[in-house]
């Protein structure tokens, strides 16, 4: 069991591009312990060139698979604080690296909050409750979001500050946001 659950979320690799990059890399540890063996196989220039160029030809390959391979996101989720853990399953597409294509279909679905305004944070301390008393340290409620999966996902600790920071400079706070005590 892990402490900071809502921090992560996994890539998972569909069974059939897999069986592809397994062969991808087998070709490429090939190649590289031919590389490796050239003086003990007794190659001459030639054929430590084309082992070699095979070599990187076999690594490009797995660089080219690796991304088509592992197209799953998977992501845990808790839409109701005393109900079980679900795992929703979301199918990567588009030619970015894998954690920025991750990250954007995250943020467009709402899975990784990027910015949080004043009023959602206020609904989401009531909907849960998040108060201890009548008060919540930020540190505490740092730890709140990077623990439980029934709350949003955070990107990082400065979208909670500037989620407190919006919700103080709200004129109606007493009845929409919070008030923030230094001591």
């Amino acid at each position: 069991p892990r402490l900071y659950r809502n921090m992560l979320v996994f890539l998972a690799a569909d069974q059939t591009r897999l069986k592809e990059l397994e062969q991808a890399v087998r070709l490429y540890l090939a190649w590289t312990s031919i590389e490796a063996d050239s003086e003990h196989l007794n190659l001459d220039a030639f054929q430590a060139n084309q082992a070699r160029s095979k070599r990187a030809q076999a690594d490009e390959t797995v660089d080219l698979r690796l991304p088509e391979a592992y197209q799953w996101l998977l992501v845990p989720v808790q839409p109701d604080p005393q109900g079980p853990v679900v795992w929703e399953e979301r199918r990567l597409q588009g030619e970015d690296p894998l954690a920025v294509r991750a990250s954007k279909r995250l943020r467009n679905d709402e899975l990784l909050l990027t910015a949080l305004a004043g009023v959602r944070l206020r609904l989401e301390l009531d909907r849960v409750p998040l108060w201890r008393g009548d008060h919540v340290g930020l540190k505490q409620l740092w730890e709140d979001f990077a623990r439980y999966l029934y709350l949003p996902r955070l990107r990082d600790s400065d979208v909670l500050l500037a989620a407190v920071r919006d919700g103080v400079a709200q004129l109606t706070w007493e009845q929409e946001t919070f008030a923030y005590a230094a001591g």
